[in-house]
């Protein structure tokens, strides 16, 4: 998966198959959480904002690349069957996507990194300054923050 192609870009092929679409979404979800097991195991000396916070960033674009035009066709397509694997396509991704809100072996990942940039004073420009704090509020506010009874007790409300 790379987004890096150099303009001018060719457009989309819109040859999708009902099959096609649940299987390119399947294997991008396991690509995904394959790499999203990558980041929560590196070891605390290699939890920097390139390992962690710009290599989950630039993952997450390219599987929304990849898999945003799957969903398109539930919108537009006139054939049933396309538009009900669009849908599958779409609920399999939100679903994978709650998942990995929800996972704290990535978020202590991402607080190591934090650690990291905070402790060697490294300068970060506004624009990467602005991910580490979202990335990390998109954690607290899921809960992952908090100690393992209280997150418990969120997960119990939350469903």
């Amino acid at each position: 998966m790379t987004h890096s192609s150099p303009p001018p870009q060719s457009p989309l092929a819109w040859t999708h198959t009902p099959t096609s679409i649940i299987s390119i979404t399947n294997e991008s979800i396991d690509r995904s959480r394959k790499f999203q097991d990558s980041i929560a195991a590196l070891p605390d000396a290699e939890c920097t904002f390139q390992s962690v916070f710009n290599a989950l960033a630039t993952h997450e674009t390219e599987l929304d690349i990849l898999t945003e035009p799957l969903a398109f066709y539930q919108n537009v397509s006139p054939d049933k069957e396309l538009r009900d694997a669009s849908n599958e396509a779409e609920k399999l991704l939100r679903d994978f996507s709650i998942e990995s809100s929800m996972r704290i072996d990535v978020f202590n990942a991402l607080k190591r990194a934090a650690k990291h940039i905070e402790e060697n004073k490294i300068n970060l420009n506004a624009e990467e300054s602005r991910l580490v704090e979202k990335m990390l509020l998109d954690g607290k506010r899921a809960g992952l923050d908090l100690p393992e009874d209280k997150r418990e007790e969120l997960m119990k409300v939350s469903v």
